[in-house]
């Protein structure tokens, strides 16, 4: 790839602010030493319809976040939320109802690489974003 990654799929991120266009490419070379390689255009675009969350007000830390950790959550209120942890393939690793902290001691299914995260209730989400674990 052209971060220099050798992993079979890479997590496009934008640049710079959306809209964005960014362009990946990939070299593969097989075992016979054969070498061939792809561009791929992808186009970053806020998408209409998608609920809007209210992220700004809430934020979770460490992120980074070291394996076997604690991933804190601020500024939710004294309520029950439901946080659901995705890899990048998008299957539910974690979902469970937290009260302002997730303790990851008692899951050993987080193991290092980046997952998304989303916070929400019975009413509406309040935050979603991406979760690294080193």
């Amino acid at each position: 790839w052209n971060d220099a990654s050798t992993d079979s799929s890479l997590l496009a991120i934008p640049n710079g602010t959306i809209p964005d266009t960014t362009i990946f490419f990939v070299f593969v070379t097989d075992t016979n030493g054969c070498t061939d390689g792809d561009t791929i255009k992808i186009i970053f675009d806020v998408c209409p319809g998608i609920n809007e969350t209210e992220s700004e007000s809430v934020f979770i830390y460490p992120n980074p976040l070291s394996f076997n950790g604690t991933l804190y959550i601020n500024g939710l209120k004294n309520e029950i939320y439901t946080i659901t942890i995705s890899d990048v393939l998008n299957r539910v690793i974690i979902k469970k109802r937290i009260n302002g902290y997730l303790s990851l001691n008692e899951s050993n299914d987080l193991h290092t690489g980046i997952y998304f995260y989303s916070i929400y209730n019975d009413y509406k989400s309040f935050a979603s974003g991406v979760l690294i674990v080193n």
